[in-house]
């Protein structure tokens, strides 16, 4: 029997990049800082984008957790379109539909614009620029709607996941608004009565 808190910092991560996109959108509205504003969107984006790393690096530590597979070895990309066929699904997500267009932006700007600035030529796959991201820094970290729709990408990620995986993968509490560190995962034998 195993009996131990199991960690979300996923949740933390998601009402981080919540709560900084209700302040966006009421300095938005105010229009009298748009330092703050930034300061505001650009939390909001990189917690949605840590919202959805940590999520997926759950997802494979409880189903994969002696997988051959190096998970730390893959992209951010990789991880979340092997697991529905690491978990028996025939399909995964399609690059070119909802939400992954918006998930690679997000995944884009990430590493290369609000985080690991790299200035010079990209090369490989999981950098790829997206055409939607040609604006100048200064412009995509006052962007309130964009940051809004890369929050709700991560709503419609997990979603679409859980209906890869034919629901093995969880739905997190954290989407319906709880609010969490850690939960007791606890393995009970056959045959005992819980009060």
């Amino acid at each position: 029997m195993e009996i131990g808190p199991r960690e979300h910092a996923a949740a933390l991560y998601y009402h981080i990049a919540g709560d900084a996109l209700k302040c966006a959108r009421k300095e938005a509205n105010n229009g009298k800082d748009e330092f703050c504003l930034a300061q505001y969107v650009c939390a909001s984006m990189v917690f949605s984008a840590l919202t959805l790393e940590a999520y997926i690096n759950q997802e494979y530590t409880l189903h994969l957790p002696t997988s051959r597979i190096k998970v730390e070895q893959l992209n951010t990309h990789n991880k979340w379109t092997k697991l529905p066929l690491l978990l028996g699904n025939c399909t995964t997500f399609n690059n070119n539909k909802a939400p992954y267009p918006t998930f690679t932006e997000l995944v884009y700007l990430r590493n290369n614009v609000l985080v690991h600035f790299k200035g010079g030529p990209i090369n490989n796959t999981e950098t790829t620029k997206p055409s939607s991201v040609v604006k100048p820094f200064s412009v995509i970290v006052k962007d309130w709607e964009r940051a809004n729709n890369y929050f709700e990408c991560i709503a419609a990620m997990i979603k679409q996941l859980n209906a890869l995986t034919s629901g093995q993968t969880s739905l997190p509490g954290f989407l319906t608004g709880e609010r969490y560190l850690a939960t007791f995962a606890v393995d009970m034998p056959q045959g005992i009565d819980v009060l």
